[in-house]
């Protein structure tokens, strides 16, 4: 598999004590996406983070992009994700986190 030479990634945090309104925070990202594909049409998009409230439906209805973490990452929620553009990462693991957090780790490969 080869990697893209273009990528454009992004990163969210929906803080759970402050939540933004749900539909202005996921038309932003749709906003955020469409404007990549429009300057980057040759790259490949990763959005990665924590969302909290967001459903990985609503998300990849109004990007496109699809999530490729299927494990939870903290507790038993899967509240850590990454979407992408094009299917580029072979593998996607969910391990223990090297620093000292409550969420687990999301480690994507593109090669074995």
């Amino acid at each position: 598999m080869k990697i893209p030479k273009n990528v454009s990634s992004g990163g969210v945090h929906e803080d759970p004590h402050q939540p933004m309104a749900y539909k202005a925070l996921l038309n932003y990202i749709e906003e955020c996406v469409i404007d990549l594909s429009h300057e980057f049409p040759a790259a490949s998009i990763i959005l990665a983070g924590d969302l909290n409230q967001l459903a990985d439906g609503d998300v990849m209805d109004a990007t496109g992009l699809l999530q490729i973490v299927r494990k939870p990452t903290r507790g038993m929620n899967l509240l850590d994700r990454v979407f992408v553009s094009h299917p580029i990462f072979r593998s996607v693991r969910v391990v223990t986190s090297a620093v000292r957090s409550d969420h687990k780790a999301i480690v994507a490969y593109a090669e074995q």
